[in-house]
């Protein structure tokens, strides 16, 4: 009886342990589906969506991956969350393309949508919390506006008030988008046709029309301190993205554009800030706002921009653009400054890879006091200033253009004693800069002989003392006050040759900086640099003078192989640069050197090596050089080549499409005829 008790009592225990591992089997499961639920509320589509106004409804699909919204116009939507997952799609039926639908978002945590949301008319968002549109995302309206923050049911256009971020990462196609937030960040694509993409950054936005055009203005309404706004909040961030529509418009105190905007027309505006050199802008127009008292600086120094026009309105401290195509520039349509034509820049720095760069506007600097100065440059065109004088009111002015010599220079009434007027062919464009650097000097005095910069003569150990007048050899301009104007060619008893070298007070002796201990009458590069990095020449001005269009041609046709490339090879019948071989294939050469014949019988076999030892001595000239390469290019093919009827290479064919002008490249043609 004792065994059997027992026995019973054990089956009991283990009945007991049973159970107790069932209930909490049971627990397990519950919490796991009460997890999963959980996660479905937080990634999967809508939740907690109600019908607020207009009597819409809403269905979801038996897979539960498709939602759809039945949306009278004017319909609120009211949702607890809003993310869509990859795969799963939202769509909103509307009865027509001009029908609205509003869906308030209460979560005060940012909303994901990965997947697809799909409407037929306008479709509106307004999310406190902000809205991120991931990687796969694809969002397809006729009109899409999405805010982080709130909008006035009454009027959800016009005045949104911000209080989250926006991001895409998608794809979002509409015929007219708008995205603000307290920032803005687009790395994916915007595309809206021959519709408008409007990005606003701030504390909130406003909206009106002004002359039929719209007018946007950021509020900060929610900001503690007006200066917050601006030092804060207000920053779009245009990364990897791409913005596509016939007007692009982005309005907030920072912008920073690393991605491709491709537009009509372009307009930054209430700007405190432009950070663009990594970024990429194609468009007719491009328009400049600044805000009001805050002298914005603007760096748009893309190598391949492609900008037509561009307009100004405002106050600038540094405002650096650069167009691979031709550029005007001009004042705001419309604006203020309109009617004086004169636009504020403190530093201005302007240039075209190809093609002319003018201006139809004055500038002048904020302040006369402060460094002030303006750099126009056309590579391989010309610059074309309505109001020349205007530029005399900087303390440096580059002007690089190729018709410098025969129409700006001349063009200017009068030019102070600083001022330079020089042949600049052997220049690298990308690095000029207002006063030039220690190797731009050197490369210029090598182009124009009577140019003395570098002179050791022209440093004094003296701080405080006037320094020995430069040569009358520098080209200058002569201005005598009359109102004439001419090159001076250091010749005669000129004396109009630029102001005295002073050295900055307040710096070290230049001469113990330089530290001069060759026997040379001459600054090295490095010597050269450290003077005037201490404010040497500091206050000088250059006319520059480029070489044209054709010609700039010649020269990459020579440093890609010669005309040879025409015809599908290098014939080139040339060595090298100094090669004699080179003159020699040359008819009129030939005749020259027969001609000298006597000459050489008369002993002056002397003077001929000595010119020899000249050609091969490494510091000729750059001009030599580029004269060099062009007869390369003249006389590197046709002649000697066997071919009757040549056929165009891929690469030329290339070059002619992208780079020559009409004019050149019928004349580059006129070689398959012969």
């Amino acid at each position: 009886m004792e065994r059997r008790a027992r026995t019973i009592g054990y089956m009991e225990t283990w009945d007991g342990i049973f159970k107790r591992s069932m209930r909490n089997k049971n627990r397990r499961f519950i919490s796991l589906v009460t997890l999963l639920l959980g996660l479905r509320g937080l990634y999967g589509l809508p939740e907690g969506s109600e019908s607020i106004t207009g009597g819409g409804s809403f269905t979801s699909s038996a897979d539960g991956n498709k939602m759809t919204f039945t949306a009278p116009d004017g319909s609120i939507f009211s949702h607890g969350s809003f993310n869509v997952q990859s795969g799963e799609t939202v769509q909103f039926v509307q009865p027509g393309a001009n029908a609205r639908v509003l869906n308030r978002i209460t979560s005060s945590s940012a909303s994901t949508i990965d997947g697809r949301v799909e409407a037929n008319g306008k479709l509106y968002f307004a999310a406190p919390g902000g809205l991120i549109f991931g990687e796969g995302s694809v969002i397809q309206a006729r009109h899409l506006q999405a805010v982080a923050g709130s909008v006035n049911e009454s009027n959800w256009d016009q005045t949104p008030q911000f209080s989250g971020t926006i991001e895409n990462r998608g794809k979002i196609t509409a015929d007219t988008i708008i995205m603000g937030g307290k920032t803005v960040t687009n790395q994916g694509d915007l595309s809206a046709g021959n519709g408008s993409v409007l990005l606003v950054a701030g504390g909130g936005m406003e909206i009106s029309s002004q002359d039929g055009s719209r007018v946007v203005q950021i509020s900060d309404n929610l900001q503690t301190s007006e200066s917050m706004a601006g030092d804060l909040y207000g920053h779009a961030l245009l990364e990897s993205g791409i913005l596509e529509a016939s007007d692009v418009q982005v309005t907030a105190s920072s912008v920073t554009h690393k991605g491709t905007i491709t537009s009509s027309k372009v307009i930054f505006s209430e700007l405190t800030q432009l950070s663009g050199n990594d970024g990429t802008i194609h468009a007719s127009e491009l328009v400049l706002e600044g805000k009001a008292s805050r002298f914005p600086d603007v760096s748009l120094g893309g190598k391949n921009n492609q900008i037509s026009k561009v307009s100004l309105n405002g106050s600038f401290n540094d405002v650096k653009i650069r167009s691979a195509q031709m550029m005007q520039l001009q004042s705001q349509v419309g604006s203020d400054m309109e009617q004086t034509s004169t636009v504020q820049i403190q530093k201005g720095d302007f240039r075209t890879d190809s093609g002319n760069l003018s201006l139809s506007i004055s500038f002048s600097p904020i302040s006369t006091v402060l460094d002030s100065s303006m750099v126009l440059a056309a590579k391989t065109g010309s610059i074309e200033v309505a109001n020349r004088d205007s530029l005399q009111n900087y303390g440096q002015v580059l002007v690089y253009g190729n018709n410098v010599m025969e129409e700006v220079a001349t063009g200017f009434p009068e030019l102070d004693e600083d001022w330079y007027v020089l042949n600049a062919t052997s220049l690298d464009f990308d690095s000029l800069s207002p006063g030039l650097d220690a190797k731009s000097i050197f490369l210029l005095e090598d182009e124009n002989p009577s140019l003395n910069l570098t002179g050791t003569d022209l440093i004094t150990g003296d701080t405080t003392t006037e320094q020995s007048p430069q040569s009358n050899d520098v080209p200058m301009l002569s201005g005598s006050g009359s109102g004439d104007s001419g090159v001076s060619t250091g010749s005669g008893s000129d004396t109009s040759v630029g102001s005295n070298l002073i050295a900055p007070s307040g710096t070290p002796s230049l001469g113990d900086l330089v530290s001069i201990t060759s026997t040379g009458n001459r600054l090295s590069e490095s010597q050269l640099a450290s003077v005037m990095s201490v404010g040497l020449y500091s206050d000088h001005s250059y006319l520059l003078q480029s070489m044209s269009a054709d010609e700039y041609t010649l020269i990459q046709l020579a440093e890609a192989g010669g005309t040879g490339l025409l015809f599908g090879g290098s014939f080139d019948t040339v060595g090298n640069d100094r090669s004699s071989n080179a003159e020699a294939s040359s008819p009129d050469m030939d005749s020259e050197a027969g001609g000298n014949d006597s000459e050489s019988d008369d002993g002056s076999g002397d003077d001929q090596s000595d010119k020899a030892k000249n050609t091969d001595d490494p510091t000729d000239s750059q001009e030599a050089k580029t004269a060099t390469m062009i007869k390369r290019v003249m006389i590197g093919s046709a002649p000697l080549s066997p071919i009757t009827r040549p056929v165009f290479s891929p690469l030329v064919n290339q070059m002619l499409e992208q780079a020559l002008t009409p004019k050149v490249e019928e004349t580059l043609k006129g070689f398959s005829t012969r």
